[in-house]
Parts: C-alpha cells; structure tokens; sequence
C-alpha cells in the first residue's frame, strides 16, 4: 500500500481489493475446514493442521519474497514537519473513512460471537452447515473486495462507502428474520457490503493525504489500519453486550441503525464539501 501511495492514489482501490481478496479466500477455506476436522478430531485438530500447514507452507515462503525497494532518505523534517501527523487527527475527510472502517470490522465482530449461538440454537444449523455458510461469507467478501477495487478506482470511495452502510444496514435487518434462508443471505450478504466500506477507505485517506498532509501518510494509513482493528476488538465485547441486553434480534436492529446513522453522517458531510472521496476537501 505504502509503494503504490508514493506514486499516485489510481490503482490503488484495485490494489487493496486484491489484497483483502486474498484475506476472504483465506476465510473461506479456513471456514470449511475448520467445519470439516472439527466432527474428525475435535477441537483440537483444526489448530494442529493450521499449524503444520503454516510450518510447511508459509515459512518457506519467506525466501521467495522480492527484496523491498529502497527509498532515498528524506531531507531531516522541520519541527512543523515532525507535528504534522497530529494535524491528521482534525480532518473529517480522513476521520470518516477510518470511522467507517471501524464500523465494518465493528459489524464483521458483533457477528463473531452471535451468529453461530443463533443459528445453532434458533435455527437448528449443524456446526458443519455454519461452517458452510461462514465459507460463503468469506467468499462473498473475496469477490466483492476485488469487484469493488476496480469500482471505487473508476467511481472514487464516496459512493461505494455509501452505498456499502446501506447494504449492511439491509443485511443486519435481514438476520432478524427467523427463516434459515433469510439468515444465510443476511450473513453471506453482509461480507460483500462490508468490503464496500473497507476497500475504498485506503484510497480516502491517501486522496485527502495528498491534499491535507502529504508528509503524514504513513501516520494516516496507520490510522487507517488501526480502526480496523479497534473496531474488531470493540465489536465482539459489543455483540456480547448487546445480546444479553436486548436479544439477537435487538442487536441486529441496533447495528442496522447504527449503519444507516453513519451513512447519513458521511452523506451530510459529503453535501457540505462535495469533492469528499475525489479531490478530498478537508
């Protein structure tokens, strides 16, 4: 991400589809496989193949990386310069997108908990057939992240983020319909939109990087990574919350409202500066 965003911000929706493409196709297969040694050898094997297979596979892969390019050192940065990555926190054009990207992992993470409790008890599923319709969720999010790379490249991130929020928003209502079919779709659905709202926040932030703080990108792409990841901490402790204080159907309602919230938010802000996600006016 860093290599593509010295250059230039084209491309680099595609680049991050394909990225995260990777990461759902790894889901899917992890999905499946856990849902097919876990009948065979308990809970305990899953972890034992993951293992060797990371051992034999991965490790040796190490060798077969292209050395990194080298960069020509940077002139030492003014003290202004050395400030600048705190200013990064007082633009909405960057803080939207890391917002929204936090509120997909948030949404990927209060399913964590809640949806294999419910489709086992509720909805009769077998620990196999989640483990299928988690497979699908994890291809559904590798198909998407790629197809949607290529659309906010050629669109900009503002409508697929959008359009993303809506979708699950959508998904979550989805859920609360106690039909096994419904549900799935809900599930399976809900990785497609939310790869609409991850994918194109890098894209956002190097957009307005460029025009905002082009000496903080490092700063900002980290803080995009880093919602990420707060939001999949934050999401299963909410999940759980949430479920012993409202129901499984109460806390889809309330992650639905809290979607459809945010996408009125980000289109409020977008009508008040309407290059957001193009030409990313602070």
């Amino acid at each position: 991400k860093r290599q593509v965003s010295t250059q230039s911000t084209w491309g680099i929706g595609m680049a991050a589809g394909q990225f995260e493409m990777f990461l759902g196709l790894g889901g899917a297969i992890g999905s499946q496989l856990g849902g097919m040694l876990y009948p065979i050898g308990g809970f305990a094997l899953p972890f034992q193949v993951v293992s060797a297979l990371t051992l034999v596979l991965c490790c040796p892969a190490i060798y077969f990386y292209a050395h990194p390019t080298h960069c020509p050192p940077k002139a030492p940065s003014s003290k202004s310069s050395m400030l600048s990555p705190l200013y990064v926190l007082t633009y909405p054009s960057i803080l939207l997108p890391c917002g929204a990207n936090m509120l997909g992992a948030i949404g990927f993470g209060i399913l964590t908990p809640t949806i294999p409790v419910h489709f086992h008890e509720m909805l009769h599923f077998s620990i196999s057939q989640i483990g299928f319709v988690s497979a699908l969720m994890a291809i559904g999010y590798a198909v998407g992240s790629g197809t949607l790379g290529s659309l906010c490249d050629r669109y900009g991130p503002l409508p697929i983020i959008v359009a993303g929020l809506a979708w699950c928003a959508l998904c979550f209502g989805a859920l609360t319909v106690p039909n096994p079919i419904i549900a799935s779709f809900g599930m399976v659905a809900y990785a497609f939109g939310a790869a609409a709202i991850i994918i194109p926040c890098v894209p956002a932030v190097l957009t307005a990087c460029q025009v905002v703080a082009p000496d903080s990108v490092g700063f900002a792409l980290g803080l995009e990574e880093g919602s990420y990841f707060l939001g999949a901490v934050i999401g299963p402790i909410l999940g759980q919350s949430l479920v012993q204080l409202c129901g499984f159907q109460g806390t889809m309602v309330v992650a639905a409202v809290g979607m459809l919230g945010y996408m009125l938010l980000y289109l409020l802000y977008s009508w008040r500066h309407p290059h957001l996600g193009h030409d990313a006016i602070p």
